[in-house]
């Protein structure tokens, strides 16, 4: 087997189809260690007479076998390999080969070892601009990462000066060589130009770490235009992923290294980080990886005209090319400018998100990674700053969002920063109309705890207490309730047919909040209407508010209200009037406890008799609400008005008028 093997590899016999060299990868990748000393006469054989093939074969075993690799890779080997012209194509194979091995930390550091290499890397210059340079560059970026780095490293064990002259000749070789056209062929033959194309972007890629050298590559519009024309050139017509799909990845790769934001840190995250840098004597970061800078680089990638190839490669991409896509355009989207998310919806990124997502759903497993989730949390965040009804049209790709936006709300993996931009994304899409709302109310990830969205909504308020999330979810709940399974939950419809014909027994001011309750949950959202001067919870008031003046329609939910003890009504008495607030905020909450006290009289006079509504005259006037609105009505000439702008005025005159409308109703 071991021998038919090499036969194939080193050329002796022909591979005529993909499957026999299907069969010849396979068997190379079982072999050990242990089979080396019986490759070794028939590689120095082929040598003599196919020096290339024999680079190019030992660059293939280094990729698919290192351990194999390593036990072939000794002196007796490299006296054959290593070239001594420097600039023929041996020069460029040979360096290749080490690109190869250098991919493997333990290979790597094998090939450091080699005294023959390291003469030959300081002796060897082929002339700038040759594919042996290209090749010969790479090699020497990557036996210079640490050993002890498994992904693009942040450092390399090079000078800043040899690090720029890298850049410079490799930036210069994409910028000025005619890429060749895709070709097929089998992947121990030697193509030099292929190899020097693929290795000056790898060069780019693994320089693209070093932060200085990030912003020039970002910095340099023909370079970044010149890689926009590839992902077009690898582009198949067909809309099979190109043969060259490698440089494809490459190029990618790259450009997502250009535009990665660092990553975001939890409190403890932060002071792990803190205590790290302290322990290791480290500085702060460098100015050119924080996100001001990387939102400038981002703005440079879209203004160089890479996201329509972006978005046509997408949609004919191999697998492979998906992951560093999605990292790609979850940082084109990362920056909260609606301007800026506009153009690129424009240019086509929804579509490319959408096809990613349905990729990723499709790839989910019981093991779902959190990696999967990085085109649904692109797409929540284009969601949250575009009209979705401009973004989805009416194919039905609303539809589709609501599901991919579900998994990321509900995903047991998802960070709480994926959960709340989740939540205002799908606060968006509930909002386009009361079937989208039931979309999103009955959305489910089948990995989660939680039924649906509907249901999770209380569990997750209690689990988390950030501002932010709770605002978003109470902002969720009030479009949810356009829905009439969520509205019947909350106004208490589901637990009974209809307002009771007996006396509903008050719970005590001490009796615990059970929220598997209807009355437990309008305590919640009563308790929620405290005010403050803080704009989350200002927002958080105003949710709970107008979802009570929403719920307060049903019967069933205001004999809850009735019958629930007087101080859980304090919040509402103390938004009128609420403490000092902008005009508009206000106004704003004085209606929406306004439309809840309408509501209670609506709910006394359909009761008939009043002997059955006193009751509900009495709680209010329990409560002051009575009082309250009495001091709302009495303010028609409050002095703010004359500087309000006309939205606030208009508020004003709906509260005064409604605040009147219910005094005339309360029985003296």
């Amino acid at each position: 087997m071991a021998a038919g093997c090499w036969d194939v590899l080193l050329g002796h016999a022909h591979a005529e189809s993909s499957r026999d060299q299907a069969a010849a990868l396979a068997a190379l990748r079982e072999l050990d260690a242990t089979a080396a000393p019986e490759a070794l006469p028939l590689l120095a054989a082929a040598a003599a007479e196919r020096p290339l093939r024999v680079l190019a074969v030992l660059g293939l075993v280094c990729l698919v076998n290192p351990a194999l690799a390593q036990a072939l890779l000794r002196d007796d080997v490299l006296a054959y390999a290593v070239p001594t012209d420097e600039s023929g194509e041996r020069t460029g194979a040979f360096a290749h080969m080490l690109s190869e091995g250098a991919s493997h930390p333990a290979l790597r550091q094998h090939l450091k070892s080699q005294p023959r290499i390291q003469t030959w890397l300081r002796e060897t210059s082929p002339p700038s601009g040759s594919l042996a340079a290209a090749c010969t560059d790479l090699a020497r970026i990557k036996l210079a990462i640490p050993t002890d780095t498994k992904a693009i490293p942040s450092t390399l064990d090079l000078s800043d000066d040899e690090c720029t002259d890298l850049y410079e000749r490799l930036a210069a070789f994409v910028r000025d060589h005619t890429f060749a056209a895709p070709t097929d062929s089998a992947p121990w033959a030697w193509d030099a130009v292929a190899a020097a194309e693929s290795d000056a972007l790898e060069g780019l890629y693994y320089l693209s770490s070093l932060p200085a050298l990030r912003e020039a590559q970002s910095l340099d519009a023909p370079l970044l235009r010149k890689l926009g024309g590839l992902l077009s050139a690898r582009t198949s017509a067909t809309g099979q992923p190109s043969a060259h799909s490698s440089e494809a990845f490459v190029t990618v790769s790259l450009l997502a290294n250009l535009v990665a934001y660092p990553p975001v840190l939890s409190e403890q995250e932060r002071q792990v980080e803190a205590l790290r840098r302290s322990a290791t004597k480290r500085g702060p970061d460098d100015a050119r990886l924080a996100p001001s800078s990387v939102v400038q680089r981002v703005r440079r990638v879209v203004d160089a005209g890479l996201v329509p190839p972006l978005v046509t490669l997408t949609t004919r991409a191999s697998p492979q090319l998906y992951r560093p896509l999605a990292d790609l355009f979850l940082s084109l989207v990362t920056e909260q400018d609606a301007a800026f998310r506009g153009r690129l919806l424009q240019l086509g990124v929804s579509r490319a998100l959408l096809w990613l997502a349905q990729q990723s759903l499709a790839a989910l497993s019981s093991s779902m990674d959190a990696t999967q989730l990085l085109p649904f949390q692109a797409l929540a965040k284009l969601t949250i700053s575009v009209d979705p009804a401009l973004m989805y049209g009416v194919d039905g790709a609303a539809v589709r969002a609501v599901v991919y936006l579900g998994i990321l709300f509900l995903a047991p993996v998802s960070s709480l920063l994926q959960v709340f931009e989740a939540a205002l994304a799908l606060t968006n899409l509930a909002s386009m109309s009361p079937a989208m709302a039931t979309a999103v109310a009955h959305a489910s990830c089948p990995h989660s705890e939680h039924k649906n969205i509907a249901d999770s909504i209380v569990p997750l308020f209690l689990q988390h207490d950030s501002l932010m999330l709770r605002r978003a979810l109470m902002e969720l709940l009030c479009n949810m309730a356009q829905d009439d399974g969520v509205f019947a939950h909350w106004s208490g419809e589901t637990e009974r047919d209809g307002p009771a014909t007996t006396a509903v027994p008050a719970p005590s001011d001490t009796a615990p909040l059970r929220l598997h309750t209807a009355e437990g949950r309008l305590r919640l959202l009563l308790s929620l209407c405290h005010v403050s001067d803080d704009v989350h919870e200002l927002a958080l008031a105003k949710a709970a508010s107008g979802l009570l003046a929403m719920l307060s329609s049903s019967p069933v939910a205001c004999e809850l209200l009735v019958h629930l003890p007087t101080d859980a009504w304090g919040p509402i008495a103390a938004l009128l009037p609420p403490p000092a607030l902008a005009a508009t905020d206000t106004w704003e909450l004085e209606l929406r406890a306004l439309s809840i006290l309408l509501s209670l009289c609506e709910y006394a006079a359909w009761l008939g008799s009043p002997e059955r509504s006193a009751p509900v005259f009495r709680k209010m006037q329990a409560a002051g609400l009575v009082r309250a609105v009495g001091a709302v009505a009495a303010a028609e000439g409050r002095s703010a008005t004359k500087a309000m702008p006309a939205s606030a005025r208009a508020l004003q005159t709906q509260v005064v008028s409604l605040s009147q409308t219910i005094l005339q109703r309360v029985p003296t």
